[in-house]
């Protein structure tokens, strides 16, 4: 690849599940807030060819993927040549690691270089957000995403830190969009957790305003919690998290309370992410290392 361009995937840390409408752009039901990874990002490059292809980690994808692609492409840009998009993934797809996330955010930053379009951060943000909701945070260091379609920064003073726990690298077997419909017209918590979820996001930026990291957690872990229990309340009933997902999660909460200052989170997936602040880095991966027979890796 010689032109291309990078995205990291961001982690939620009040959640986004369930869309409301587009108008174009992707209005949540509910508004999140995340933390752009450091080390695992999609790189994609768009070249001229005499066919549309997509290819995800040198593997040419299949008709549905290409489609979903290059559907989102057209919503874009008014092209008339065929393109080849060649992506490259650093964490596993599909597997609950917001894979997404960057995917479309670099997609929306390589078209904005191919073709000149020259939007803005904040524009290029609410178009990845056709192709999917979690990727308008991957513009912004501190994002939030409120349910009017604002998307911007959040400053703070506090240096954070996200490691995931993988449990499981494989592709999930019901995808995020389709599980947020399933939770959107048939939990019976659905409205709650849109209540409950504003106040998580509010009580979290005051706790990054105040520089306030148990504040941040305290609510991070609400939001987890509840939006996993949208998903047993559908119907059908269903959960991402394996057995091994709770272990870990019932550990965390146990190093906790011995003073190790970490908060979990989890998303539409088994893997298991660990919020900290940059300050306690080594002491934590050394101590979850040594204690899980997973990979621990900084996000």
């Amino acid at each position: 690849m010689d032109s291309f361009s990078i995205a990291f995937m961001n982690i939620a840390m009040i959640k986004y599940w369930c869309k409301d409408k587009y108008t174009p752009y992707l209005r949540p039901l509910v508004p999140s807030l995340s933390i752009l990874a450091k080390n695992m990002y999609t790189k994609t490059k768009i070249e001229k060819s005499d066919k549309d292809i997509f290819v995800l980690n040198d593997v040419v994808q299949d008709e549905f993927e290409t489609k979903k692609v290059f559907s989102f492409v057209d919503k874009v840009v008014n092209r008339k040549e065929k393109l080849k998009i060649s992506s490259i993934n650093t964490m596993p797809t599909a597997a609950g690691l917001a894979s997404s996330s960057s995917a479309y955010a670099a997609l929306t930053m390589e078209l904005n270089r191919y073709f000149d379009l020259k939007l803005t951060r904040n524009m290029m943000a609410k178009i990845s957000s056709q192709g999917s909701g979690s990727s308008a945070r991957s513009f912004y260091n501190i994002c939030a995403y409120t349910k009017d379609c604002n998307i911007y920064e959040v400053p703070t003073n506090l240096d954070l830190l996200m490691l995931a726990i993988i449990v499981s690298s494989e592709k999930k077997k019901i995808s995020s969009r389709d599980a947020m419909n399933i939770c959107k017209n048939t939990s019976r918590d659905i409205r709650k957790w849109e209540r409950k979820n504003k106040v998580y996001f509010l009580n979290a930026k005051k706790a990054l305003k105040e520089n306030d990291f148990d504040s941040l957690g305290i609510n991070m872990e609400k939001s987890t919690e509840f939006m996993h229990k949208t998903m047993l309340s559908s119907k059908p009933s269903f959960t991402y998290l394996t057995p091994r997902s709770k272990e870990i999660i019932w550990k965390i909460k146990e190093l906790r309370k011995k003073g190790l200052n970490i908060y979990y989170t989890t998303d539409a997936g088994p893997n298991v992410k660990v919020l900290l602040q940059s300050k306690d880095k080594d002491k934590v991966i050394n101590i979850l290392k040594s204690i899980f027979k997973e990979k621990v890796v900084e996000c």
